[in-house]
């Protein structure tokens, strides 16, 4: 029971925290820009994934891009390496194009790439 409360509670969190992040970058006009990626570093360690998959990039620096998995536990500030990280193919824009980001069946945002 403890367990559970717990996950409900941080699950609760990290909606919040994403939700606040959407709204605070789409009231100051920061999109950001769609790309593919499979390695990912977070301050708490690595979040790679064994395929490549959707990320918004928030900022760009000499040797990475910053952003977040568009899907996933919600992290923010990921360092995505520039070697690693390519824009998206035609076919994978008509794929992600109008599809909607949610977390547990309460839509956040619509994918517009």
């Amino acid at each position: 029971m403890g367990y559970l409360l717990v996950s409900v509670i941080v699950a609760a969190l990290v909606v919040a925290h994403t939700t606040n992040v959407i709204w605070r970058r789409k009231r100051n006009g920061q999109r950001g820009r769609y790309m593919m990626a499979t390695v990912a570093i977070h301050q708490l360690g690595d979040i790679s994934r064994a395929t490549p998959s959707l990320c918004l990039i928030q900022r760009q620096g000499l040797l990475n891009y910053y952003g977040h998995w568009v899907t996933g536990l919600g992290f923010v500030e990921v360092r995505f390496p520039k070697k690693t990280t390519r824009p998206l193919t035609q076919e994978e824009r008509a794929q992600y194009r109008g599809k909607w980001v949610e977390i547990n069946g309460c839509p956040l945002y619509e994918i517009n790439v």
